[in-house]
């Protein structure tokens, strides 16, 4: 079981990174205000793997290092982690967009059999357990919008390959439900 570490000051968080991380610093005081504002465990942390030199007999041994490298390493992590939720975010409007339309125009125009519809309506409510209104086959459209994107992406998979192929995002270069897949499990587990 690993031991739990003891809560240091931050005077402490910069000796220690002097001693055992090989980190030096060109102004102590503004990398104290950075670790107070940032939070030492997101910039060290983040940036390990970056400066760590070798393992041995368990301990991690450092290259040596200015702290700004740390910093810069983190900020730009911390840039990356910006654009990709926001183009998470734009894929699952997208996709949610494009089932709400399509799933609602086959069930209004009855271009849907009565196995795949029931089985939506199951995913859609186990999805809504927890509000009131059961969804009927109605206002299809604000059920999908409300909807996890895993949910989304149940509802993807019961779908025909034509249909799957209308809904999945070509701007994100998602070509089948396996690969949307891979894309939530790598992104969103």
């Amino acid at each position: 079981m690993r031991q739990s570490k003891p809560f240091k000051s931050i005077k402490e968080q910069v000796q220690y990174l002097k001693e055992n991380k090989q980190i030096s610093f060109s102004d102590e005081e503004s990398a104290k205000i950075y670790l107070l504002n940032h939070n030492y465990y997101n910039v060290i942390s983040v940036a390990k793997v970056r400066f760590v030199s070798y393992f041995k007999d368990g301990k991690k041994y450092y290259l040596p290092s200015q702290f700004e490298m740390w910093q810069d390493y983190y900020e730009k992590d911390v840039m990356l982690s910006k654009k990709l939720i926001l183009q998470v975010a734009d894929l699952e409007k997208e996709i949610n967009s494009k089932l709400a339309y399509y799933l609602s125009e086959m069930i209004e125009t009855g271009r849907i059999n009565h196995d795949l519809k029931y089985r939506i309506k199951n995913i859609i409510n186990h999805d809504m357990n927890n509000k009131a209104k059961d969804y009927a086959f109605s206002e299809t459209w604000t059920y999908v919008t409300q909807s996890t994107f895993g949910t989304v992406v149940k509802i993807i998979d019961c779908l025909d390959k034509v249909m799957q192929k209308k809904i999945l995002p070509k701007s994100f270069g998602i070509k089948s439900i396996k690969e949307l897949k891979n894309f939530v499990i790598t992104y969103f587990i």
